[in-house]
């Protein structure tokens, strides 16, 4: 009965022991496999701190250049204010130009437009006058052909005088 007793105890204690045997390779199979596990985050931290370092790096190479692009942008901006204030400057100084021109075209218009109005009375007046001129030159002419015609006339009678002379002359011979 002890024996009974013992290998009783035995086979539960083989049991027992086979249990705890297959806890035992279960718990190595999940250590082994969390180990695994720790190996490739491991290997992923890895990575990410050197993707990381890279950055790093990057964004300190990068530093001196985004100071250059930081400086450059503000002198541009400075620049461009610059030539704004500038053009402003110069489109104001065109327009006043401009409109003192314009002014000065608008007072030569004016100053034109009266010479033209005053050449044009003078040209009344010329025309008047030539009109007048040739008016009495026409009446000129006419005296003149007046004067012709009196002056042949005259000279008719002269010649009619000098034939009623002579014939006087000729009677008074014949009377003698």
């Amino acid at each position: 009965q002890d024996n009974r007793l013992l290998q009783h105890h035995l086979q539960q204690q083989r049991e027992l022991g086979d249990d705890l045997k297959t806890r035992l390779l279960g718990q190595q199979t999940s250590y082994s496999s969390q180990q695994r596990q720790v190996i490739e985050l491991q290997e992923k931290t890895n990575l990410l701190q050197m993707h990381h370092n890279r950055h790093l790096t990057f964004q300190q190479a990068t530093i001196p250049f985004v100071a250059q692009i930081s400086e450059t942008s503000l002198l541009l901006q400075s620049t461009v204010a610059d030539l704004a204030q500038e053009l402003q400057q110069d489109s104001s100084s065109m327009l006043q130009s401009l409109q003192q021109f314009k002014s000065n075209v608008s007072s030569e218009i004016a100053l034109l437009r009266k010479n033209l109005a005053t050449t044009q009375a003078q040209l009344h007046v010329a025309g008047v006058s030539l009109y007048e001129a040739q008016e009495q030159a026409f009446c000129g002419r006419e005296k003149e052909v007046h004067m012709q015609r009196l002056v042949t006339a005259a000279h008719g009678e002269v010649l009619h005088l000098r034939q009623h002379v002579d014939h006087l002359v000729v009677l008074q011979t014949q009377e003698q």
